[in-house]
């Protein structure tokens, strides 16, 4: 048998294997390093060499990631233990309540709405979840409104890949690919966001109503995120006022975007302030730095071995055959399918598009496309970015202690599903002639 095809097989095994053991709860770094080694024994290329290349991709991460994973931890404790994070929820719960038959709803949009904001000013969903977990909680166990809806969260930010002027690195990578502006080709982004919003937005409502019919509460998938966090002191809470409260993470905000430092920089005098505004609410200002650095390691090590199976299937014999088979379709739907396959294979984005961004604009050039409508769709196309072995979903299991089997399908419905009814809107206006 010709050993390509062996190693294909080896590819879909080792995704099939991942998904099956992280079902069956296994610990995440050795779910991710039994599916990296059947591919790579599978894969006909010498096992020292394959190995090397999963350490690799290991390193990588952990050399892009750990100092920003790890601040972010440190500041999403602080605003934990100083009680910030309950005062952001507090006042939110205030607003919630004035509305008569939309309270629930509007708390679990919350999530949502905060990781776009953060996500659209390129602030990676990786980071964004320490810091935006600490008010999420509140707010969802406040409401009784089920801990895994939190993911929508997560999920739902891929859309700031493809909205005009976005920050994110794939907006980024997609421009300078395709040598179009940040805002790409604005009217076929804002009708992809659209479309994707719209799906996401219903799929939540039923949710809601799934879980109230089914009497599925907050504690139903949040009593084990819930035991960890820190319970109050005995006695009148002495919270920092709301103005104090959101200052630290503005600050970092502001400094990543409007100031355009490095993300590790903004975080870095986020933690610093945080300090300085939380002092007199903090009971032990030591123990919540270390438990926030501490905290972090676990899911540095966890989400870098997944994201280091993305690396070892790139470097698999097998993936050739997926691209030689991308050949024989139209040049749009070809330039399409080597952005979404490869981001599904690679589990980001902007990784893909830098990739094989080159080799995709070729076929949208021979289509007839502006470079502007090429970035976009190259944008639109990475909404495969949550496979079963995403770094993300990863990141949520051991951050928010919530099972894999209970938040996977929510992370496929609602990127693929969602996705693919935006890609496939741009697909028709691109096709009738329109926004190209």
């Amino acid at each position: 048998m010709d050993p390509a095809i062996i190693s294909l097989a080896g590819i879909v095994l080792g995704v099939a294997v991942f998904i099956y053991m992280a079902f069956k709860g296994f610990q995440l770094v050795i779910t991710a390093s039994v599916a990296s080694l059947v591919i790579i024994f599978t894969s006909g290329v010498p096992f020292m060499e394959m190995l090397g290349i999963w350490t690799g991709g290991l390193s990588r991460f952990i050399n892009n990631y750990f100092l920003a994973l790890t601040l972010s931890a440190v500041i999403g404790k602080l605003m934990n233990d100083s009680g910030a994070a309950k005062q952001i929820a507090r006042s939110f719960y205030g607003l919630c309540k004035k509305s008569k038959s939309h309270q629930k709803l509007l708390a679990a949009l919350f999530v949502p709405v905060m990781y776009i904001i953060l996500c659209y000013a390129g602030i990676s969903g990786l980071v964004v979840v320490f810091t935006v977990m600490g008010i999420g909680y509140q707010i969802l166990k406040e409401f009784d409104i089920p801990w895994r809806l939190y993911c929508y969260g997560g999920a739902v930010c891929i859309v700031t890949q493809w909205m005009p002027g976005s920050l994110n690195l794939v907006n980024i990578a997609a421009a300078k690919t395709s040598g179009s502006s940040m805002l790409g080709n604005p009217a076929l982004g804002i009708v992809a966001s659209a479309v994707f919003l719209l799906v996401t937005f219903l799929f939540l409502v039923s949710d809601l109503k799934r879980a109230e019919k089914n009497g599925e509460g907050f504690m139903d998938t949040g009593a084990a995120y819930d035991a960890s966090v820190k319970a109050p002191a005995s006695g009148e809470e002495k919270l920092p006022p709301l103005w104090l409260a959101v200052l630290p993470l503005l600050a970092a905000i502001l400094l990543a975007t409007a100031f355009q430092q490095d993300i590790v920089i903004a975080l870095f005098a986020g933690v610093v302030l945080a300090i300085a505004c939380f002092w007199s609410y903090l009971p032990a200002v030591k123990k919540t730095l270390g438990d926030g650095v501490v905290s972090a390691f676990g899911p540095v090590i966890g989400v870098g071995a997944t994201s280091a199976v993305a690396t070892v299937i790139m470097a698999a014999p097998g993936f050739g055959i997926v691209v030689s088979a991308l050949s024989h379709l139209p040049s749009t739907m070809e330039g399409v399918g080597y952005i979404a396959i490869l981001t599904f294979i690679m589990a980001t984005g902007s990784g893909s598009i830098s990739s094989i961004g080159e080799r995709a604009m070729q076929c949208f050039t021979a289509a007839g496309l502006s470079p502007a409508t090429a970035s976009t769709l190259m944008q639109v196309a990475t909404f495969t970015t949550c496979p079963p072995h995403s770094s993300a979903v990863a990141n949520v299991t051991v951050v928010a202690k919530l099972e894999y089997r209970r938040i996977i399908g929510l992370y496929l419905k609602v990127t693929f599903v969602g996705g693919a009814c935006a890609m496939a809107a741009c697909l028709l206006l691109t096709q009738l002639g329109l926004f190209v």
